[in-house]
């Protein structure tokens, strides 16, 4: 099975690592236009607020991790069609 994942913020990193879970057979490629992945875009509140001193830890995965997970990414990668 391959499934391909566009998109790579927090829904798209769940989704991901899930999927990587329940068919560790499939080919799994995500494209991210952006250089970062995983972003908890509901926790700049809490960075602006001052309880997340550190922006970095918006994040909570990156491609290595995946890659270990057999998921490969391309990062900066718009996707124009499909």
């Amino acid at each position: 099975m391959k499934i391909i994942v566009i998109g790579c913020t927090h829904a798209g990193t769940a989704a991901t690592t899930q999927m990587a879970k329940l068919y560790p057979d499939a080919e799994i490629v995500v494209y991210e236009r952006n250089d970062n992945i995983s972003f908890l875009s509901c926790g700049i509140a809490l960075h602006v607020g001052g309880i997340v001193k550190d922006a970095a830890q918006l994040f909570y995965a990156n491609p290595a991790q995946l890659a270990e997970m057999g998921v490969a990414t391309r990062m900066r990668h718009d996707v124009l069609a499909v």
